[in-house]
């Protein structure tokens, strides 16, 4: 019901957006005399189209102006900052009060925090038809979730292992799948990614809260994360998009951190030293990165592009400022900058005329 609901609310906002665009096109055709609509029937058109805009406004709230996107994007920006806000607050809170509770106190507090969140979400997605405050509570009922693995286990001197975090991970699914909220899709595909690496690690001997000390257990996940994009997302337009940048960070991070601390690798424990292992990834880098965005302009993705250009030229200049700058005099260094950033921004402009001219 709360999925078909924004699905409606996303085909408003594109009836809006298209109704928006034909003006603006019929104004530039007017000036250029190329079409003059009589003005009984512009007068009639322009009727039916704000009948039209003031139905979807009623209905589902959507932007008409551009005053009303930049609003509603610092509405969705203020709401992620409102998240990770409350979030903070609910971890330090518990963890600075938590001694000061009895035994009973503290399992009521774990057992009816969740629940609490979850009701929270339920009701204001059943009256919110922006859902603006919705990913807030979400990310606040993941929160407690989380806190309450972590205190529960404290509590009754549980041993810790990664499948707190395969549950969390099926917590934040659950929620994000069941209220299409990306926030909590994003912090339930990092408790994954965290649980995968965890359990590549620990199939190697590596306890298993060590996960972040060999990032080569993300480049293992990343595609993992990349291929849930694949399955049927119909009801959920957003969340394929999700996957795949959030799998492509995951890898693109780990080889950026390898590329300039390879005893980190796995590669260090078959004889090879810190630099082989350093070069590969820098090699590495470049090759997955430039793959991605000519697979992305291949299949039409516009964030696997994005993503593979932003950590294309992200590899680029890291690698610039450790070959040449410890020895390169400061104006010299960044006149080549210069001029090879003039050379990105021809290839960028050869690849977008390339894409263009791709059958759709």
């Amino acid at each position: 019901m709360v999925t078909q609901g924004r699905s409606y609310k996303r085909q408003a906002q594109q009836r809006a957006d298209r109704i928006a665009a034909f003006w603006e096109e019929m104004q530039c055709l007017e000036q250029e005399q190329a079409l003059t609509l009589p003005e009984d029937e512009r007068r009639v058109l322009r009727r039916h189209h704000d009948q039209i805009l003031e139905e979807l406004s009623r209905q589902f709230e959507v932007d008409t102006t551009k005053v009303q996107k930049q609003l509603s994007l610092g509405m969705r920006i203020a709401s992620l900052l409102g998240a990770l806000s409350f979030s903070a607050a609910v971890l330090l809170f518990a963890y600075h009060f938590w001694d000061r509770f009895s035994t009973a106190a503290r399992v009521l507090i774990l057992l009816t925090a969740p629940v609490a969140g979850l009701v929270a979400v339920a009701r204001v997605t059943m009256r919110e038809r922006t859902l603006y405050c919705a990913p807030m509570l979400g990310m606040l009922a993941f929160t407690a979730f989380g806190l309450n693995l972590a205190l529960f286990r404290e509590l009754f001197n549980l041993t810790p292992s990664a499948t707190g975090l395969l549950a969390l991970c099926i917590f934040a699914f659950i929620v994000a799948y069941t209220y299409n909220l990306r926030f909590v899709l994003i912090a339930g595909i990092i408790s994954f990614l965290c649980y995968l690496s965890a359990t590549f690690g620990a199939a190697r001997g590596v306890y298993w809260l060590s996960l972040g000390q060999r990032p080569e257990d993300f480049i293992l996940a990343g595609p993992v994360i990349v291929a849930l994009s694949l399955a049927p997302h119909r009801q959920y337009p957003g969340f394929p998009r999700v996957y795949r940048v959030s799998g492509l960070i995951a890898v693109f991070l780990a080889m950026l951190f390898l590329a300039s601390y390879g005893d980190l690798s796995y590669l260090s424990y078959l004889s090879w030293s810190t630099k082989p292992v350093e070069y590969f990834y820098q090699a590495a880098s470049f090759v997955v990165s430039g793959a991605t965005i000519c697979l992305g302009v291949r299949w039409r993705l516009q964030d696997v592009v994005v993503t593979g250009n932003v950590f294309f030229i992200l590899f680029l200049y890291t690698r610039f400022f450790a070959w040449w700058w410890p020895w390169m005099p400061a104006y010299l260094f960044f006149f080549i900058v210069g001029v090879i950033t003039v050379g990105l921004l021809f290839y960028l402009k050869w690849l977008r005329r390339f894409t263009l001219e791709q059958p759709t």
